[in-house]
């Protein structure tokens, strides 16, 4: 009796140690499924921020392009509405001006400008080059075979000689015929009346650097052809951010113009095979611009070290072994996502407003005025803009230094926004030049009204900061009554207006001019 129950014990005990064993074996099952499956889980959990991550450098590398590029428009636009304005009369005022505009923009490397000239109409080609101590003044045609040659325009017909160049170099010519450059003619013959920008495809300068030249043509008649051709030679490798360039993606940059005329800006590939069966993670972003169309394709081949290995397989390993780190996991899940919504809204706040005065940026200004005046133009009402350039603020930089610069710039903003209607928006496009946009401007006597507010308002801003320096600011506008409901063409017009105060202002260095110029497109 005493050994079946010892007996019984034992086989008893030798039952559960089997019951224990298919326990920790179902157990081990349970935790090599937890294992792969939380593994998997993490790894596609792991692919979406690598995903995002790729989307959000891709669309910043898009924001850089068109802003830069939409810059450059904005530059030869200025540039060609001074020519308009000053008909190149005076050789002292564009190299000013084409100074001022490559000490703010270091991506361009040259102004120039050219004249329509043929047998009968000489002038004043003649005069701008002697004015430049080229005499006796000859257009210069170019060769593949012979060179810099002579152009004869009896025998050779009309050329477009370059009259102006800043800056210029050992390299300059003025007087050589762009039409005879055959990657510049096949763009200057697409000129006609209207004033479109037009582009060359990228070329390899002297010095090795690659170049773009973007053109306008400036027509001070009513001609077939422009008399006159204005044209911005940019750095090429500034277009595409470095930050893209490190990254050894393959990416291109297509552009299409308005003749529908497409080529390549930049087209990198990268030829690495290794890793090649991981996915390719690509998007295709168009850029619309004034007269351009551009496209943006930008592709990353995704390798091992793109991916957090060790955060994977450790947070797979938590997820089996002690569940209950499901909560920090989810804890630390939130805590990224919070991170990434603090950083989209920061991010947001970088891609439209600017960091010195909190003002609106040129992207957030653009996207907002297309909206205000698509409305305003169905219900019929009218809007204004305003274009302030700050007098004496380059001299405030030069000598008194940039954080005083910077307190001028913070309270101008302030200044405008204290002096505009809820609901109008104040914007800063560039170093120092600001616009405002005001709906609802229902007549003339109101916008100058405000014109009157904004300059009172720039003038009685005290500076005691800046010593015996002097700044003041040239207002321009433009009114959709007189210029349409085109953004571009109202900056345009509100950009020329300002620029006819500024050279009054250089010329009187006294208060406001009194006439009202309205130009009307």
């Amino acid at each position: 009796m005493d050994f079946r129950v010892h007996g019984g014990s034992v086989i008893k005990f030798k039952e559960d140690n089997h019951w224990l064993k298919l326990l920790y074996a179902l157990l081990m099952i349970l935790a090599l499924v937890g294992l792969f499956g939380g593994l998997a889980f993490n790894t596609y959990w792991h692919y979406g921020k690598v995903e995002n991550r790729f989307y959000t450098e891709s669309s910043f590398m898009r924001q850089h392009v068109r802003e830069l590029m939409a810059q450059n428009e904005s530059i030869l636009s200025g540039f060609s509405a001074f020519l308009i304005g000053s008909r190149v009369a005076d050789i002292n005022a564009t190299k000013t001006y084409a100074q001022r505009m490559l000490e703010r923009y270091p991506h361009i490397l040259m102004f120039e400008v050219a004249q329509r000239v043929d047998q009968q109409y000489q002038e004043p080609f003649t005069s701008y080059l002697q004015a430049q101590n080229i005499d006796p003044p000859r257009i210069w045609a170019f060769d593949f075979e012979s060179g810099i040659v002579e152009h004869d325009l009896a025998s050779d017909g009309e050329a477009f000689p370059v009259i102006f160049i800043e800056p210029s170099s050992e390299n300059s010519q003025l007087g050589l015929d762009i039409s005879s450059i055959e990657f510049v003619h096949s763009v200057v013959k697409r000129f006609g009346k209207s004033d479109q920008l037009l582009m060359t495809e990228p070329f390899e300068l002297i010095d090795g650097e690659i170049a773009i030249v973007m053109m306008q043509g400036v027509n001070v008649g009513n001609e077939e052809t422009p008399s006159y051709v204005s044209l911005l030679v940019i750095r090429a490798d500034q277009l595409i951010p470095s930050s893209l360039k490190d990254k050894g993606w393959s990416y291109s940059l297509m552009c299409r113009d308005s003749n529908g005329r497409e080529f390549d800006l930049f087209r990198e590939t990268n030829n690495e095979k290794e890793d090649s069966w991981l996915p390719i993670l690509s998007t295709s972003d168009n850029i619309r611009l004034t007269d351009f169309e551009l496209t943006l394709e930008i592709q990353q081949q995704l390798k091992w070290n793109d991916f957090d290995w060790g955060h994977i397989i450790g947070i797979s390993f938590l997820m089996v072994v002690l569940p209950l780190f499901i909560l920090i996991i989810s804890s630390i899940h939130r805590g990224v996502e919070r991170q990434n919504l603090a950083k989209r809204e920061q991010l947001y706040q970088l891609a439209n407003f600017d960091i010195l005065t909190g003002l609106a940026n040129r992207f957030h200004f653009e996207d907002f005025g297309q909206r205000i005046l698509s409305t305003a133009s169905r219900n019929s009402t009218h809007v204004a803009i305003f274009f302030i350039d700050l007098n004496g603020f380059k001299q405030v930089n030069d000598n008194l230094g940039h954080d005083v610069g910077d307190l001028v710039l913070k309270k101008v903003a302030a200044v405008l926004m204290d002096n505009v209607r809820q609901g109008d928006i104040v914007a800063r496009i560039g170093g120092d030049e600001f616009v405002i946009l005001a709906e609802q401007v229902n007549s003339l006597h109101s916008l100058m009204s405000m014109l009157n507010k904004i300059r009172m308002a720039i003038n009685a801003i005290s500076f005691p900061e800046i010593e015996d320096h002097e700044v003041s600011g040239s207002v321009g506008f433009s009114y959709t009554e007189y210029h349409g409901y085109e953004l571009s063409n109202l900056l345009k017009a509100a950009d020329a207006s300002m620029y006819g105060e500024k050279q009054d202002h250089h010329n009187k260095r006294k208060g406001h001019r009194a006439e009202l110029y309205i130009t009307k497109t």
